[in-house]
């Protein structure tokens, strides 16, 4: 399991998005939670990243294995300097038959540390 998921993030960070569909049962779903979107169809979630605007990377910083599920921790930022967006994305995933069933992403937006907590937390 932990290899198709690394095979995928690998894949996603030279955008070759379409080319990660052999890792996905044919009934898999994707869950965008943040967004409550679900796609039940992994071309659509798959085309829907080729056609997401901008230039990404993706870098896998954490894998966490359980008995029957992986959790990932991935570090998503633009590769275009002009844009300066970065995420994190939590992602757990569920395998059937070797073959990623259910994904779940938790999308978060990295941003500067708010005024009315700098006298509680230092910026890291």
């Amino acid at each position: 399991m932990r290899e198709v998921v690394e095979k995928f993030w690998e894949l996603f960070d030279e955008k070759r998005y379409m080319e990660t569909k052999y890792l996905f049962h044919d009934d898999c779903v994707v869950f965008m939670e943040t967004s409550r979107e679900r796609f039940d169809d992994i071309d659509l979630y798959l085309q829907m990243n080729c056609d997401y605007p901008g230039k990404w990377r993706t870098v896998l910083k954490k894998i966490i294995e359980t008995e029957d599920e992986i959790v990932t921790l991935v570090h998503v930022f633009s590769s275009d300097s002009s844009s300066g967006e970065e995420h994190y994305v939590t992602t757990t995933y569920r395998f059937k038959e070797g073959l990623i069933y259910e994904m779940k992403e938790y999308w978060g937006i990295i941003e500067d540390q708010p005024d009315w907590r700098k006298k509680y937390s230092v910026k890291c």
